[in-house]
């Protein structure tokens, strides 16, 4: 009888644990298919770029305009929308505070004109500030005269800071959310939280009335732009800046906190399963790293591939930074393989540095000027018949390819 028993309390032991074994596993099943649709998804996701330019004025009445482009490089995309908000960034200072603050006063409708285009490759969507560019610009001028000539100890330091939102709806029907800063130099992606907290901002200033509608005047005075920032001194509410910063600091305590019980549920489960599958899961989850690594560094190579021979637009050569890591989680390369992959990316690296430095100076730029392409160029396409050949492979890059093929997802 104690046998029996003995034996009946062992089989509901391994029932329990073959249980939450075969749990285990299907979430580490569920976890390689989500990874998966994620490489899926990258690997058609529309290359997005940005660019602010000044459109000169003419003799026919056109004044001088700041506009932006948006244009879709490669992939597909459904819902496309874009919104923009344009402060006027204002470093305030006077003798009676004795100390320096810095204002941001919404221009509204700064961007008025806007454009659309279709959302295949190309230019999408371009909006035009219109003349509130030379209202702006003369604002400028009058704010420096005003900080030689007044004589109450106050001084304004204005630049124009926009910020765009770009969103649209992905392969997997997923929604897609990238943040822009626009300046008077520079065009660069943002962090989420910081772009949310600027349209924030904005909205909530427009809708106390506070701000400036350029659309609406003629010339916008200095006095108008110290009335604003009066208001926005005087408000009651807790100050814009330090709020944005509580938020911030929310978002990232609960981003911290978030997986705390699901991290303890899932070490108790993965404890009880590596007693008897410890071995298998490390081996299964060593090839998803390598097959990850595989697809990514693939999609990475074909993207600079399809640049060379195809691109034909003034846009600079985009690559995976982390390439380095990539590559060394792929140990089907040989030390061959792997110094001919650094060379690529070398030269890579070569082209992107002086394609940057001809833009810097002003020059127009075609890739063919850059001898790094031409290096480029002859180690990933055939060259044996004494001519460039684009839909060819040289040698040791079909190798490489075919290798990154074989153990992709």
């Amino acid at each position: 009888m104690k046998e029996k028993w003995g034996r009946i309390k062992w089989e509901i032991v391994i029932t329990f644990v073959i249980s939450l074994t075969s749990i285990f596993v299907a979430i580490k099943a569920n976890n390689i298919s989500k990874m998966q649709a994620e490489i899926a998804r990258n690997s058609a996701l529309p290359m997005i770029e940005v660019e602010q330019k000044i459109k000169e004025g003419n003799d026919i009445g056109w004044e001088e305009s700041s506009v932006i482009e948006i244009s879709n490089l490669s992939g597909k995309m459904n819902n496309y929308q874009a919104e923009v908000v344009t402060f006027l960034s204002c470093g305030y200072f006077a003798d009676e505070v004795a100390e320096y603050e810095v204002f941001d006063i919404p221009i509204e409708n700064y961007y008025l004109l806007n454009t659309k285009e279709s959302t295949a490759a190309g230019i999408i969507e371009r909006k035009d500030s219109i003349g509130n560019y030379a209202k702006v610009k003369k604002l400028n001028e009058a704010i420096l005269q005003f900080n030689k000539e007044n004589q109450e100890g106050k001084s304004i330091d204005a630049r124009l800071q926009s910020y765009l939102k770009v969103s649209y709806l992905d392969l997997l029907n997923e929604k897609q959310v990238l943040y822009y800063s626009l300046d008077t130099i520079d065009v660069k992606v943002i962090d989420s939280d910081i772009g949310e907290m600027q349209f924030d901002k904005y909205n909530r200033l427009t809708e106390g009335d506070i701000g400036i509608n350029t659309n609406r005047l003629e010339e916008v005075s200095v006095e108008e732009v110290l009335d604003t920032i009066e208001e926005i001194l005087s408000l009651d509410t807790v100050d814009l800046a330090n709020q944005d910063i509580d938020v911030l600091e929310e978002s990232k305590m609960n981003i911290l906190n978030e997986p705390i019980t699901n991290t303890v549920i899932g070490a108790v489960i993965g404890f009880v399963a590596s007693v008897l599958g410890g071995w298998i899961v490390y081996r299964r989850e060593k090839r998803n790293r390598e097959s990850f690594a595989a697809s990514v560094l693939y999609n990475d190579l074909r993207s600079i591939e399809r640049y060379l021979a195809y691109e034909r637009s003034s846009v600079n050569l985009r690559y995976s930074e982390e390439w380095q890591r990539i590559v060394a989680e792929c140990p089907f390369f040989n030390a061959e393989d792997i110094e001919w992959i650094y060379q690529i990316y070398d030269e890579v690296y070569n082209y992107n540095y002086h394609y940057r430095c001809k833009e810097q100076l002003g020059t127009a730029v075609r890739k063919e000027d850059i001898c790094s392409y031409t290096k480029l160029i002859n180690k990933m396409f055939d060259t044996a018949k004494g001519y460039l050949d684009f839909k060819k492979y040289s040698e040791k890059y079909d190798m490489v390819i075919k290798k990154l093929q074989k153990n992709k997802k």
